[in-house]
């Protein structure tokens, strides 16, 4: 199993736990229900029960529909979302032009003794750091960063598919305009956030391997 894939499968219960949270707190909308509504349902057992199958039963739809619309995009375009870039994506696009000139850590001298002129063209950045990164990505501080690079990954792209999911199926179902628009809102802020945080995770990706090289 390749190095990413077995990151990516650490990460499903990550994937899992977000899905089944963004999906409760919709079916939550839903119903229409308060807090307070909620909490006295919990001195009901039968009630409570039956609200909690209704929920999972929710979550665990919402969480297969979002697996197979996940693996249904590309990695490009997932990249793009994370990245806000059409072409040139990737980080290691500007791994010499830029992420290494940014970084204490990347001994420049010592990778154009070792690999000559560093290139400036974005594909060949990526080419040449992607063979660096082949005989260093299990070092531990590689490892850690391209994990939680992929995992804010995937969250950015279930994020914008539930977007578009429940602002669809909120139209029809949900009693309350008001709590759909500030729940895709909060959805469309998570998006963003993980997105900012994926591309920082990305960009540590490509600055480990060179402070190792």
């Amino acid at each position: 199993m390749s190095t990413e894939k077995t990151l990516k499968h650490e990460n499903l219960r990550y994937v899992r736990a977000y899905t089944t949270l963004i999906a409760v707190i919709f079916w939550w909308i839903i119903q229409g229900l308060s807090i307070e509504e909620i909490m006295d349902s919990l001195g009901n057992t039968n009630d409570w029960l039956g609200k909690l199958m209704s929920a999972t039963v929710a979550a665990t739809l919402a969480y297969i529909v979002t697996i197979i619309l996940t693996g249904l995009l590309s990695p490009k375009t997932k990249y793009i979302f994370v990245f806000w870039r059409l072409r040139n994506t990737l980080p290691g696009h500007r791994a010499f032009s830029h992420l290494m000139r940014n970084d204490y850590r990347i001994d420049t001298e010592a990778l154009v003794r070792k690999y000559g002129e560093l290139p400036r063209d974005p594909v060949a950045q990526n080419k040449l750091w992607f063979k660096i990164y082949k005989k260093h990505e299990m070092d531990k501080t590689v490892l850690d960063a391209h994990k939680y690079f992929l995992l804010m990954r995937e969250l950015t792209t279930i994020a914008i598919i539930l977007i578009l999911i429940f602002s669809l199926i909120g139209f029809w179902l949900v009693p309350d305009g008001r709590s759909l628009f500030y729940y895709i809102l909060t959805l469309l802020i998570l998006a963003m956030l993980t997105a900012r945080a994926g591309r920082n995770y990305g960009e540590r990706f490509v600055t480990n391997v060179l402070a190792n090289a």
